[in-house]
């Protein structure tokens, strides 16, 4: 006959398993995997409308307030703002890429940050296209309708590759 010590070591160890089986694959995605998954189509998105030279599309990607830093431009101040900067730049440009690559992403609620690099493939009409490479970090918050949409936005060009191999003046004795 079992003592009272086993038998309540065997129903803490059922009711652990039992507890764990729950953390499998089939799980319901997290919040983070959620958040991960809905800014990765947003991306998409981001891609498909700027080769589509879509302006509205492209500023329905961004809160009412946002802050969009590119380079060392001046920086564009709300979605509307960011609207009539694009219909000028599509009349003038095409786009043939702006694909952003999620290296590093945190979500806390309806705020997330994001971090990575992207390609931006675009020229004037009737010329050569140019190819960026850069970094990018993005504030992304989740609105009342549930959709992610870009905050703050900065980004900057990768260095170009040194012969010399990896590194900035700066940094070097």
């Amino acid at each position: 006959m079992p003592t009272r010590m086993s038998l309540s070591v065997f129903v803490f160890a059922c009711l652990g398993l039992a507890l764990s089986a729950g953390t499998g694959r089939a799980q319901k995605p997290t919040a983070a995997a959620d958040a991960r998954a809905q800014i990765q189509l947003a991306l998409a998105r981001l891609d498909s409308v700027s080769r589509a030279g879509d302006a509205d599309g492209n500023a329905a990607l961004f809160t009412e307030d946002a802050v969009v830093g590119l380079g060392t431009l001046a920086d564009i101040r709300g979605r509307e703002a960011l609207r009539a900067a694009m219909v000028g730049f599509y009349q003038r440009n095409v786009v043939q890429a702006h694909q952003l690559q999620l290296t590093e992403l945190e979500a806390y609620g309806d705020m997330a940050y994001s971090r990575g690099t992207y390609l931006w493939v675009a020229g004037a009409r009737g010329q050569a296209a140019t190819t960026e490479r850069g970094r990018y970090a993005a504030v992304w918050q989740r609105g009342a309708d549930g959709l992610w949409r870009i905050h703050r936005y900065l980004e900057n060009l990768l260095p170009s590759p040194s012969p010399s191999g990896p590194g900035r003046a700066w940094a070097k004795p």
